[in-house]
């Protein structure tokens, strides 16, 4: 069943009647997206010391006035120092693009002076971009998964990138059985989500096949350890012979588990991710299949452009 992305013109077009009245009655076409909390965290270099350390639960805010094509970003709870107290700063509007090609908008400022702050701070640069989507999965139930990427820079020194703790990624999946020949798919949606208290990482494939008349499956692994690199991108990794008990909606799969995983995640444009792993998923497909695979995909947030 065809995946569906929702592009920023539908999306648009979707909260645009979550419109709201103004003081004298007449109708005005704006909404508001908010993001933060358990749902992101800010990854915070110090550009003049080469510090870098994350801080957690900021608040976000986008209120999109679609008449005039304009966004106006505040936030709350951003900390520039590691025991700093949360600053809270509501920025000038800036006007809205949108990119036909990758139906995201985009709004980008420079030098901007938070209304109300003195010059003491300046967001010397600020991005934001979003992309509304949705996947039908193949049981019929939807994921609704939007892309927030967001990041500025402070005085020209404090460099921000919003992390979200939720990536959902698609990708052309290659599987390999033991002298079969290679078994391709873009079903699978790999979900990666971060708790960054334990510095774990929980991975769910949802409409996983691995070969030709595989009914679609959907499993997980928990608890693996992850790194943020030092280009910013993310990393998940088990050794070849450690392995990651399979779980499904009834709990433990007897027997049944990935090792030798392997997950990058570029953050914030997913260029670059992919994952690989050994599946090993005895009974979950009949007596008839194989039981182990050796599967690998590349990855991006956007849909593969042939569906099978």
């Amino acid at each position: 069943m065809k995946k569906i992305i929702l592009s920023a013109a539908i999306a648009l077009s979707a909260l645009a009647f979550t419109s709201c009245l103004s003081s004298s009655g007449e109708s005005k076409n704006e909404a508001t997206i908010t993001y933060g909390g358990s749902l992101c965290f800010n990854r915070v270099t110090d550009l003049q010391t080469g510090e870098t350390f994350n801080t957690s639960d900021p608040q976000y805010s986008f209120l999109l006035d679609y008449t005039n094509q304009l966004v106006t970003p505040s936030m709350t709870n951003l900390k520039l120092a590691e025991d700093a107290s949360g600053l809270s700063f509501k920025l000038p509007s800036l006007k809205v693009n949108l990119n036909s090609q990758d139906y995201s908008y985009t709004v980008n400022g420079i030098d901007l002076i938070p209304e109300g702050a003195s010059q003491q701070y300046v967001f010397s640069t600020f991005s934001f971009k979003a992309i509304d989507r949705a996947f039908r999965t193949n049981s019929g139930t939807y994921i609704y998964s939007p892309v927030y990427d967001i990041s500025y820079t402070v005085n020209g020194r404090y460099s921000v990138t919003v992390y979200p703790t939720r990536y959902d990624l698609l990708g052309t999946t290659t599987s390999n059985a033991d002298g079969k020949d290679p078994y391709t798919s873009t079903k699978p949606i790999y979900s990666i989500t971060l708790d960054t208290s334990k510095k774990t990482a929980n991975l769910t494939l949802t409409d996983a096949v691995f070969a030709s008349g595989h009914t679609t499956m959907k499993f997980g692994v928990k608890d693996l350890p992850y790194e943020i690199m030092s280009d910013g991108s993310i990393e998940i990794k088990t050794p070849a012979d450690e392995k990651s008990q399979i779980v499904d909606t009834a709990g433990d799969v007897k027997n049944a588990y990935l090792s030798g995983i392997t997950i990058h995640i570029s953050v914030p444009t997913s260029r670059g991710s992919y994952i690989s792993f050994h599946a090993n998923i005895p009974g979950m497909q009949g007596s008839a299949s194989d039981d182990e695979y050796d599967v690998r995909a590349n990855l991006s947030y956007y849909i593969p452009t042939t569906e099978d």
